[in-house]
């Protein structure tokens, strides 16, 4: 492996490894003249011995102090049940607006579901995968309709 490719591993494991706090430095390399290290492992003193230049560094959000958590909220076991009840009035309308949907939902299905009786009926006979792709869309339609039936008579 070439100096500089090791040297650059070197410099990108020691940048990843510290912290968020440390002073950064660039200093001459002591066992390669002519090249420069980054590294924080040095004091203040030290550095100005070696002639090494301080590099910028960058807060981080984990050098701010912590903020204190806000009030709780009141418990919702504290309300009145008067409190947590939905309007009557509002609930009729909610619960046409689902019976609506429903219906709607049930009638495409019955839709899909003929449709995919017919495909059914004119697979080719020698064709086993499209015969058998065509029953199954045709079951998960009817598993479909059947469970839009059984919601709707919940509702009833």
């Amino acid at each position: 492996m070439s100096a500089v490719l090791r040297l650059s591993c070197v410099l990108a494991c020691m940048l990843s490894c510290l912290p968020a706090h440390a002073a950064l430095y660039r200093c001459p390399s002591l066992q390669e003249p002519g090249r420069s290290i980054v590294t924080n492992l040095v004091g203040d003193a030290e550095a100005r011995q070696r002639d090494c230049t301080p590099l910028a560094t960058r807060a981080s959000a984990l050098d701010a102090p912590v903020k204190p958590l806000p009030a709780a909220a009141p418990a919702r076991a504290q309300l009145a049940p008067s409190d947590r009840r939905i309007p009557v009035a509002l609930q009729r309308e909610r619960d046409t607006d689902r019976r609506a949907i429903i219906d709607a939902e049930l009638r495409t299905e019955q839709q899909l579901l003929e449709r995919a009786r017919e495909i059914v009926k004119a697979a080719p006979a020698g064709d086993a995968e499209a015969q058998t792709q065509a029953r199954q869309a045709a079951a998960r339609h009817a598993d479909n309709v059947d469970a839009l039936q059984r919601e709707l008579q919940r509702l009833r």
